[in-house]
């Protein structure tokens, strides 16, 4: 399977000045009793291969009657072989001025059904020498035939247009882009290299 791409265009025009009650944003969940992903064996020679790959940005009006931006990735990998491992042991996740992390989960599944879940005091602030801040953390215990599984939100400086990539190194069975934004607002389109579905009425592209 090739690699997913999506490359998405974004402008929005604002219909009405009023503003509702900030809502709660979406909230990432993951199962609570996972098993390892078994790959078909076409994928046995690659070390690592992506199993799901979601990611959603969500608009929201604050109540300051601003627009606050969130940023959501919830990733599954299962890691084939030591090259998987070397390259997945670590996540950083780019934050910088502009965006702070809200919410960040991970945890190893092992081939035996053990679930090692992050310790979050375990998660390290990074300052790279061209001054780009990150916050890194590893997963424990991992092993060849283990996934591991993250997701986080950033709060970010809102920007309400740009082109968004969603591409990975290893093949990926499953991907998804999700933009949910107040109804007042109406935003334009272009996927390439994937199909779009849109849901009307408050809420929801992907």
């Amino acid at each position: 399977m090739r690699n997913f791409f999506l490359s998405l265009f974004i402008t929005t025009t604002c219909l009405q000045s009023s503003f509702s009650q900030a809502p709660a944003i979406e909230t990432e969940h993951w199962t609570e009793k996972p098993t390892v992903t078994k790959l078909q064996a076409k994928y046995s020679q690659e070390p690592a291969v992506t199993v799901m790959n979601k990611t959603r940005i969500e608009y929201i009006d604050n109540k300051d009657k601003n627009l606050d931006e969130y940023f959501t990735q919830h990733k599954i990998v299962h890691i084939n072989n030591d090259h998987g491992i070397e390259y997945f042991n670590k996540i950083y996740i780019n934050v910088n001025d502009f965006s702070d992390a809200t919410e960040i989960r991970a945890r190893t599944i092992l081939p035996g059904g053990k679930i090692i879940e992050l310790d979050k005091a375990n998660i390290k602030d990074l300052k790279d020498e061209d001054g780009s801040l990150y916050k890194i953390f590893a997963f424990e215990g991992l092993e060849n035939g283990s996934d591991i599984e993250f997701y986080y939100t950033l709060h970010k400086s809102t920007e309400l247009m740009g082109k968004f990539r969603m591409q990975d190194r290893f093949p990926v069975m499953e991907a998804g882009f999700e933009l949910i934004a107040p109804s007042r607002l109406v935003f334009e389109l272009k996927p390439v290299h994937c199909q779009s579905d849109v849901l009307k009425g408050n809420k929801t592209f992907h």
